[in-house]
């Protein structure tokens, strides 16, 4: 069964942030825009919390130059500067995309008093008590 049909099941449905599915200059694979908006196409399509558009530096160079997330330093400048082409024309198609599409409603959750049942109501013979403590 698919997660969100399970979770809705038993009431308790979480968003999930997607964070670093993939990013360039990791390994031999370059994945490119389409590749990253049809992941962040399904990310929305499926209720996500979240989705990264991960980056960071070239596995590949001993330097691992450019560092496009990571070196925070003024000398480094903006990081939306040190992106790259593929990773800029995401960023553009999702200014465009995003505000169009269609996102799903937001989980309603169920309370703690829903999600803990009927209780009895305390009697005389079985009278409500507090959990014990140690106080040690």
């Amino acid at each position: 069964m698919r997660y969100q049909e399970r979770m809705t099941e038993i009431g308790q449905t979480v968003r999930v942030h997607l964070q670093e599915p993939f990013r360039r200059d990791y390994g031999t694979w370059q994945p490119d825009a389409e590749t990253f908006l049809t992941d962040l196409g399904g990310a929305v399509a499926g209720g996500a919390a979240g989705w990264c558009l991960h980056n960071g530096s070239n596995r590949h160079a001993a330097d691992g130059e450019p560092r496009r997330s990571f070196g925070l330093s003024p000398e480094r400048g903006p990081s939306l500067e040190r992106l790259d082409e593929v990773e800029r024309a995401v960023l553009d198609a999702m200014a465009q995309e995003l505000p169009r599409q269609e996102r799903p409603a937001a989980p309603r959750h169920a309370t703690a008093a829903e999600r803990a049942g009927p209780r009895a109501p305390a009697s005389a013979s079985r009278p409500a008590q507090a959990p014990a403590r140690d106080h040690r």
